[in-house]
């Protein structure tokens, strides 16, 4: 996740430029972005990342067992059968994307602040380095809907 996550902002910052009808980002924008925001630019949002995938495969696959458990003895479904486990993955998959998508979204939001203000300061006061206190401010702002 490490090495790969300045691809993550590179691809982030891609998709919503097309939006924007800016262009550019391009594949070889690394170079860039380090010479324009540091290493930090590289790194925006990295710890929400590195925070929300294992907590994301925490609740999934305890999640998935327990309702595989259910479904096989409400609904008498055995092993190996397909409908058990792509009903299990599937409802064990939305409860912790129901969970995790507010960090995702803080941290979209944090990859791409450069399309609405630059500044450093600007960044800091918009997301503090508390996740949860960010989470807190846009909710404060635009509504817990905003979250998702």
């Amino acid at each position: 996740m490490t090495t790969c996550y300045p691809l993550e902002v590179v691809k982030t910052r891609m998709q919503i430029q097309g939006l924007t009808g800016q262009s550019t980002y391009n594949l070889r924008s690394l170079s860039t972005l380090y010479a324009q925001e540091g290493v930090n630019g590289l790194f925006r949002g990295y710890y929400i990342s590195a925070f929300c995938t294992p907590m994301f495969h925490t609740i999934y696959f305890p999640l998935y067992e327990g309702i595989k458990s259910q479904m096989q003895s409400r609904f008498g479904w055995k092993e190996g059968e397909f409908k058990l486990y792509s009903l299990s993955a599937a409802m064990a998959g939305m409860t912790c994307n129901f969970i995790t998508n507010p960090f995702w979204m803080v941290r979209t939001r944090m990859q791409a602040e450069i399309f609405r203000n630059a500044s450093e300061a600007n960044y800091k006061k918009q997301y503090p380095s508390n996740m949860f206190r960010a989470m807190y401010i846009i909710a404060q702002n635009e509504g817990v809907v905003a979250l998702y």
